[in-house]
């Protein structure tokens, strides 16, 4: 199926689910830690695709969903409740909104043919009923579980990024799907509250700016190890891959040449001390930001073997920096003023006073996504939409097809791109998106 063709998904069913057992009196307002107050209000998205099966019909597994979703709000609690300002959930137990639809397809033959994620966004929620629409009393969950024609299952799953991260959200999506442990609601206590923190403000494009094209690339396992051969061994594989495509966006853009920032989103989980559990429920990533000079950037638009591994090097640093320390300072009473100071040091550190180009980085390779089993397998695919400027989402290839292999989604400028996908480099290493399924019985 190109994406020039026609697909559509048909809701026909809308209701909402409540939690199993009321939320008890004192657990009803949920504070918002400084972190989730410094979010935006916009859907954190991801769809999962199930293959059919004549023992489970679609129709049989979309009843089970049903069952257990109540089950799961319970535990937590607070995606069943309303946003109130920039300050607490009300843990009103007014529920998640479940949409069923049909596809007009078979599923084999939509993965198959997929090439953008044009179509996903048809198999999600967001659009129709979700928190980041704006409407008054939206549900801070939103699902859509959709019956292509061969029986086969599209789950689309939109939650409220303001109360939670990726994290967070396949804890919860492991919850319903099957055993998980308990949320920890600890972001009030670890990130107090305050005041002074205003809310990011949405990336809207101006009247008049240039388009904004999303693509999507593979870079197979044999080819990551590729990347980082030769580079000290310390070097992440996510540090190899944001590398490469920091330098190919750098050569995509016009010139002349200037300094560059990379933020990179990272965990603070494991690097608090004492490391917070990743059950920590909430929004608790935060950026590093990479930096590099002019004269660095000159060496990577001239491809010069003197800028081998200096992006990747820097890359490292950056998020060494989110350590003990800088999370001890994002705790304090007044660490929302600490939350931007490592992209501050990478603005510092890149010399770039005079204008500088900020890409970011969103890696969800230690993220579960093919753990999601509500007892029919595996999903045979799993993929997101986000759509920000310069964004690149490094997403983790089906274990059963390529387990150290990356599926990465960039958007640039349509201009930008237009070089960026035909760069001598990323050609070296990465090929146009598709997916490539497990054989049956293996997923």
């Amino acid at each position: 199926m190109d994406e020039s063709l026609e697909f559509e998904a048909e809701v026909v069913s809308m209701e909402t689910i409540k939690p199993s057992t009321p939320t008890p009196p004192e657990l009803r307002s949920y504070t918002l830690g400084w972190a989730d107050q410094l979010a935006r209000v916009y859907h954190l998205p991801v769809a999962f695709f199930y293959r059919g099966s004549p023992q489970t019909p679609a129709a049989e597994r979309i009843r089970a969903m049903k069952s257990s979703l109540p089950r799961a709000l319970s535990r937590f609690y607070p995606l069943a409740g309303e946003l109130v300002l920039n300050t607490h959930v009300r843990c009103c137990d007014a529920g998640a909104r479940f949409l069923e639809a049909r596809a007009d397809a078979d599923l084999a033959d939509f993965l198959r043919g997929l090439r953008g994620l044009h179509h996903v966004e048809k198999l999600l929620p967001c659009a129709r009923s979700c928190s980041a629409a704006g409407a008054e009393g939206a549900p801070l969950l939103s699902v859509q579980a959709t019956a292509f024609r061969c029986g086969g299952l599209a789950l689309g799953v939109c939650a409220c990024h303001k109360i939670l991260d990726g994290r967070s959200l396949f804890l919860f999506l492991q919850s319903w799907a099957s055993a998980a442990p308990d949320p920890v609601f600890d972001g009030a206590a670890l990130f107090p509250p305050s005041e002074d923190v205003v809310p990011e403000e949405d990336q809207a494009r101006p009247p008049g700016a240039p388009p904004l094209v999303r693509k999507g690339f593979v870079i197979a396992g044999p080819e990551v190890a590729a990347l980082r051969s030769g580079l000290p061994s310390s070097t992440t594989r996510v540090q190899a891959v944001c590398a490469l495509l920091w330098r190919c966006a750098l050569r995509a853009r016009p010139p002349p040449a200037r300094a560059s920032v990379a933020s990179l989103l990272v965990d603070t989980r494991p690097r608090m001390a004492p490391p917070a559990p990743n059950a920590s429920f909430g929004n608790r990533c935060f950026s590093a930001g990479a930096a590099a000079a002019k004269a660095t950037v000159e060496l990577v638009l001239a491809r010069s073997g003197a800028a081998r591994g200096v992006l990747e090097e820097e890359l490292g640093r950056s998020a060494k920096m989110m350590n003990a320390d800088h999370t001890r300072k994002l705790r304090a009473p007044d660490g929302h003023s600490s939350a931007y100071a490592l992209i501050v040091d990478g603005v510092i550190r890149s010399r770039g006073f005079e204008g500088f180009d900020h890409y970011f980085f969103s890696s969800w390779l230690s993220l579960p996504l093919y753990e999601v089993d509500f007892g029919w397998g595996r999903p045979a695919w799993v993929g997101t939409t986000a759509r920000v400027r310069n964004l690149s989402v490094l997403m983790p290839r089906s274990p059963e097809v390529d387990p150290r292999g990356v599926e990465v989604w960039v958007t640039m400028e349509e201009s930008e791109m237009a070089e960026f996908e035909k760069d001598e480099e990323l050609l070296q290493f990465a090929a146009p998106f598709r997916v490539v399924t497990p054989p049956p019985g293996r997923a």
